[in-house]
């Protein structure tokens, strides 16, 4: 059963890795978010030199997509009951509210790193970026912290780096 539900969290995430970062292209994208109402009183957008209406900023999609993760976050820890256990985890250790606070903000300058490459190179270069971050990561950590690598781990590394040798010279 939890293996079943560990499948099912990875299939989401992978599915979100490779749809969130063409979204956020869009939205960034000269023409701005599509079907985005407009009220009379609010003065047109500034256009570039095609007549084009740029889209959001690099921090204003981030922005606005933390402040609706936020508030879906906030409303399951009300919800759930876990809110008073984080309340009384801080009052205990007011530490844990300086070590969160820069996870925080340093997760917030990934955030807008990641999103500022989406803009600039485009959604394929950004997540294969990402994943190659992430395989650095995971050696680094082997390195820092070693611990027995067995068969799977090895085959796990070569089937990534066969899909990205894959990706690389398929579009070519």
């Amino acid at each position: 059963r939890d293996r079943a539900k560990g499948f099912v969290l990875l299939a989401t995430s992978v599915f979100c890795d490779a749809v969130v970062p063409n979204v956020q292209q869009r939205l960034m994208a000269p023409g701005g978010p599509p079907g985005l109402p407009r009220k009379a009183s609010d003065p047109p957008p500034e256009e570039d030199a095609r007549g084009t209406a740029p889209g959001l900023t690099a921090s204003q999609l981030m922005v606005n997509a933390n402040a609706v993760g936020f508030l879906g976050l906030f409303a399951t820890m009300a919800v759930s009951g876990s809110f008073d256990e984080i309340l009384r985890a801080t009052s205990s250790d007011p530490k844990l509210v300086v070590y969160l606070s820069s996870v925080g903000m340093s997760l917030s300058l990934a955030v807008l790193a990641y999103t500022n490459l989406i803009r600039e190179c485009g959604p394929v270069i950004a997540v294969g970026t990402a994943t190659l971050r992430k395989v650095v990561t995971v050696l680094l950590s082997y390195a820092i912290f070693p611990k027995q690598i067995e068969t799977v781990h090895i085959v796990g590394g070569l089937l990534v780096l066969a899909g990205i040798v894959l990706s690389t010279y398929g579009r070519r």
